[in-house]
């Protein structure tokens, strides 16, 4: 057998390779995307025939199978959203037309849908660069300029990450809740960073969850991958963070910007709300019951990054306040962390004690149809195949989730008198102390109390 020359044998090579390099790569953009494109699986096959190995990335990835690795009690444990009902127990099996619109495909809602085609992705939810990319039910909108935007794509901006999740799952359709918009992280007065910064995805399309720059030291995951476990010149600020966490201090209020939803009363789902003065609705209550508020203060709760959650069919209390979503109990690791929390007042099985979910209806903004309860819940509890009595009642539920964004400048953080003292905004005893434990064992003089303070805020 003869060898080739190592000089042609590099020209063949080249020549071979040649034959595998996407013309879209050699002009270095995308300006030959013209279209015309009939529907956003077109502009996806021709992504593809650039892109494949991003494709199956994304069909790995937790944005696909909407599914990731959760701390549930003290289990391990693969948790999937689409199954979930840790907010006011809607689930997207009873409600696909509704929740999937978040979804990043292109036909989810439709018989033909492949999990595993990578043909089925909607590339411009997330790579859109005009603004003008819009959605209904999981298909753009007729207005939508395909052909323009396929040949501006680009990468993630917050924006486009806001589409989804900056939305309530589409309940209050307000852009930039859970303090993406006001966070320094983002903002453009701030660091101006994007989103895939603080979640990497090594090259690839799968984001993650938790920020871990640090690969050789895989606990530096958080805010201390950027900014070390002693950020501050203070001492004392740094011992803070062995049990308090950096969000409790640095996101001091939520819903800054723009109003966030912290009720949803179903009983007032059919009926407009109207202020008893003016007869219009009032600005933070919708006809669906929804109630927003603006700047909060949080929550706070002991935290170690686990979850308790309801799960479907879980028996309730109706009498009482049934958690749908909480940290974990207390234990070594965990650390003062704040929360937002969404309150529900919403349907209960009264027979079997278990919570509904109802079947929201197509309609957007009406959530709840003029069909009757008793339907709408036998047609949710159908598709989350779980019997329905047919005897309904109300109950109040409660999710609290953690604020990891919203974080403000550092100026305008906490702080020891937002915490400490006699108008300190933290709930001592609900944590489990006896007192402040600036004071704790100190007499009622307040000018002792007064004198402690003051060593403990001096340089």
């Amino acid at each position: 057998m003869q060898l080739l020359h190592p000089a042609r044998l590099l020209t063949a090579l080249l020549f071979i390779l040649a034959g595998f390099v996407c013309p879209l790569h050699a002009l270095g953009n995308h300006q030959s995307l013209t279209g015309p494109f009939a529907d956003a699986r077109a502009v996806t096959k021709q992504c593809l025939s650039c892109h494949a190995g991003q494709g199956e990335d994304i069909l790995q990835s937790s944005h696909w199978t909407w599914e990731r690795s959760r701390i549930i009690g003290a289990e391990q444990r693969t948790f999937a959203k689409k199954t979930g009902l840790t907010f006011f127990a809607v689930s997207v099996t009873a409600n696909p037309s509704r929740c999937m619109t978040c979804h990043i495909s292109t036909n989810l809602l439709s018989g033909r849908h492949d999990p595993s085609a990578a043909a089925d992705i909607d590339c411009l939810v997330c790579h859109d660069t005009t603004g003008t990319y819009r959605r209904e039910l999981g298909a753009p909108v007729d207005s939508v300029d395909l052909a323009r935007i396929a040949a501006k794509v680009g990468p993630p901006r917050p924006t486009n990450c806001l589409t989804c999740h900056g939305r309530e799952c589409g309940l209050t359709g307000l852009q930039g809740h859970g303090g993406f918009d006001t966070d320094v992280h983002l903002h453009h007065s701030g660091a101006a960073l994007s989103c895939q910064q603080c979640h990497p995805g090594q090259g690839r399309h799968v984001l993650q969850r938790q920020l871990t720059l640090d690969e050789a030291d895989p606990k530096k995951t958080g805010c201390i991958a950027c900014h070390s476990s002693t950020p501050h010149a203070r001492e004392q600020l740094n011992r803070h963070a062995t049990t308090i966490a950096c969000q409790t201090c640095h996101i001091p209020v939520h819903g800054r910007t723009t109003p966030a939803l912290i009720h949803w009363n179903w009983l007032m789902g059919s009926g407009t709300t109207v202020d008893q003065y003016t007869q219009q609705p009032t600005p933070f209550q919708t006809a669906e019951g929804l109630t927003m508020a603006s700047n909060l203060l949080p929550t706070y709760l002991w935290d170690n990054g686990g979850d308790q959650i309801y799960e479907r069919g879980g028996r309730i209390q109706p009498e009482t306040l049934t958690s749908l979503l909480s940290p974990s109990p207390r234990d070594q690791a965990a650390r003062i962390h704040p929360f937002a929390v969404l309150f529900g007042t919403q349907l209960y099985d009264a027979r079997y004690r278990y919570l509904i979910s109802p079947a929201l209806t197509r309609a957007v903004p009406t959530f709840f149809s003029d069909a009757g309860w008793d339907q709408i819940a036998a047609e949710g509890m159908n598709n989350l195949r779980l019997p329905f009595s047919g005897s309904l009642g109300f109950t109040t539920t409660a999710s609290f989730r953690r604020l990891n964004h919203g974080v403000a400048p550092t100026a305008q953080a906490l702080g020891c008198m937002d915490c400490h003292g006699k108008s300190g905004r933290l709930p001592w005893d609900a944590l489990g102390y006896t007192n402040d434990p600036w004071i704790e064992g100190l007499a009622p003089d307040r000018s002792v109390e007064r004198s402690r303070i003051q060593e403990m805020e001096s340089p």
